[in-house]
């Protein structure tokens, strides 16, 4: 495998193993001689070497695995878990606040192996020593685990850059923050806002609508009631792809063309192809999300006693027929 990947077997073994000491570029031919090989290590073997307990099977805990992005998120995620040698459970939390908690303090406190995509903020009660946690969620919050993040301001920034760019001032954003939203809401609806005053543009408070969840319908139904109330609007942000597609079936129902009356972006590009038109979205680098997560997670495995790490993605705007093309 070392020989495929072309590099030292002191290098390829660090990256099977998750640590630390090898360049991006070096980590990513590794990775892919190991995805090319089909390589699977001996998971004995690697026990005795790292000191990784393998009888505790690392937790992968989601929202839901009804949503595509978590689907395509826990199959990433199982795959370099795998790789690293590492076996996985999948959970699911339906988003509820109390499982997430009881999830996180569990993991603490007997310091057992978890990656988490939170839907709400917590601070579990600190171990005393670096738990084996790592977050998947765009949050501030759990500053003593590691985190790996997406850019969510940035991808909504990104989106009404690119509405306004095309001439678009009547914006909306649908799956702002408040009580009881998805984590991410308020990052977003920051970003979306971020643009908007960088061109001057004035957003009334009504145009920003917040959703009890981010899912098609919800979409639809806040579409529906802002455009009877403010028919003005030609350009909306929708906080995510699912949301997006409730958004345009909106359009349809009331008689508005997208994106000839109404142009409309999504964000994390796992439905955007589908929809009708297709969707401009934010495509996330799920693949580099993944292997960022279990990456951190097995060199706390290992004993890592750094301070908590985070590591941040950004996003690319994919242009698509919902928002007009050039």
């Amino acid at each position: 495998m070392a020989q495929a990947a072309g590099v030292s077997a002191s290098t390829a073994s660090k990256v099977v193993r998750g640590l630390p000491g090898v360049s991006a570029e070096l980590r990513r031919r590794v990775l892919r001689a190991v995805a090319e090989l089909d390589y699977r290590p001996h998971l004995a073997g690697r026990a005795l070497s790292t000191g990784i307990t393998i009888a505790e099977p690392v937790t992968i805990a989601v929202p839901t695995l009804m949503s595509t992005y978590y689907r395509r998120l826990t199959a990433h995620l199982i795959r370099a878990a795998r790789t690293a040698g590492l076996c996985s459970r999948i959970v699911q939390t339906e988003g509820y606040r109390h499982v997430e908690a009881e999830l996180l303090v569990a993991s603490v406190r007997r310091s057992t192996p978890l990656l988490l995509a939170p839907l709400h903020l917590h601070q579990p009660t600190s171990s005393g020593r670096a738990a084996p946690v790592v977050l998947l969620a765009d949050l501030d919050a759990c500053c003593d685990l590691d985190r790996v993040a997406v850019d969510s301001a940035g991808a909504a920034d990104l989106c009404a850059t690119h509405l306004l760019h095309r001439g678009r001032r009547h914006l909306a954003f649908i799956g702002a923050g408040g009580e009881g939203t998805h984590a991410a809401a308020a990052l977003r609806e920051q970003g979306f806002h971020r643009a908007t005053r960088r061109y001057g543009v004035d957003v009334p408070t009504t145009r920003t609508r917040s959703l009890p969840g981010w899912t098609a319908e919800h979409g639809a139904d806040a579409t529906t009631a802002l455009l009877r109330r403010d028919p003005v609007v030609d350009g909306i942000v929708a906080a995510n792809d699912q949301i997006a597609v409730g958004v345009l079936h909106a359009l349809r129902v009331l008689g508005r063309r997208a994106p000839d009356d109404v142009a409309v972006t999504g964000v994390d590009d796992d439905v955007a192809g589908d929809s009708a038109p297709a969707l401009t979205s934010v495509a996330l680098p799920i693949s580099e999300m993944s292997e960022a997560a279990v990456l951190l997670l097995t060199q706390r495995l290992a004993g890592s006693a750094e301070p908590a790490r985070v590591q941040r993605f950004t996003g690319r705007l994919l242009v698509r027929p919902s928002s007009g093309r050039d």
